[in-house]
């Protein structure tokens, strides 16, 4: 098969598409996909430069992808060849106490495609079967191959960690890279109030234009920033606790980790006796 794989850390002068070896099911429980596109991610970008991999070379890198079922192990039941799938971008080691009962975000040996194994710039990879997934009606092959490590990792943020709910108010630093963008979109889905940060005037601006009217520029610094964004929490003080901060990138100065207010999210209130 065909790849872009990697020969020496550094400029973009490593990579090289070349000829390799196809990969082979290594378990019963692994499925082959034919890759139809693939993403850049940052990762990649510190991966090249020889940050935070794990692999020798050659090695292929590329951390999302999407495509069509090409092989399935013995023991894969809900997928078959032809299937269109993208793939989940992390990795886990399948046996641990929390990879047991599904908590793969515990997992210590967790960590993102292409650090360690092959990625996805590749014609196909070998991944565990229960790390593909449908491509929803109407995804293109690209958009489905530009959605799981943002949004995933939005998701975990917001969700997971967060338990955002409607009403709560997000602040949204850094607008228009991947995780922000992905991070706007869940709070938007969620019905909570979103206020947005960037250094550049026309990623504002465009963020205006779809329809996010409390924008912030960054230039202020991190607690000019903040106290805007507070003036700008519709009206009211933010809740103490309840009102989150998603910075994906976080800027050297930034009040980094207070975000609009901090403490924990208040219990409800007990129901009174007779109540309902």
């Amino acid at each position: 098969m065909n790849a872009v794989r990697i020969h020496a850390a550094g400029a973009i002068d490593g990579l090289r598409y070349e000829n390799c070896e196809e990969p082979q099911l290594e378990r019963p429980t692994d499925v082959i996909v034919k890759l139809v596109a693939t993403a850049v991610n940052r990762l990649d970008l510190e991966l090249r430069a020889g940050a935070n991999g794990r692999f020798s070379f050659p090695h292929i890198l590329g951390c999302d992808g999407a495509g069509r079922i090409e092989a399935v192990g013995a023991e894969v039941g809900h997928l078959k060849p032809g299937d269109p799938v993208c793939v989940y971008p992390f990795v886990h080691c399948g046996s641990c106490q929390f990879c047991a009962v599904k908590e793969y975000d515990r997992c210590a040996d967790r960590r993102i495609l292409s650090q360690c194994e092959d990625g996805t710039y590749a014609e196909y990879i070998t991944v565990p079967a229960n790390s593909c997934f449908p491509i929803p009606f109407g995804f293109s092959f690209e958009e489905a191959a530009a959605f799981p490590l943002v949004y995933t990792t939005a998701w975990r943020l917001m969700m997971t960690q967060g338990k955002l709910i409607p009403g709560e108010i997000v602040l949204i630093r850094g607008v228009g890279g991947g995780i922000a963008t992905a991070a706007r979109q869940i709070a938007a889905s969620a019905g909570a109030r979103i206020i947005v940060s960037s250094a550049k005037d026309e990623k504002l601006a465009r963020v205006k234009a779809l329809g996010f009217e409390l924008a912030v520029r960054i230039g202020g610094g991190g607690p000019a920033q903040l106290q805007e964004a507070r003036q700008l929490s519709f009206g009211r003080k933010p809740h103490p606790g309840r009102d989150r901060n998603q910075d994906p990138e976080p800027h050297p100065g930034h009040d980094r980790g207070r975000g609009l207010e901090p403490g924990p999210r208040p219990e409800p209130r007990p129901k009174r006796p007779g109540r309902t």
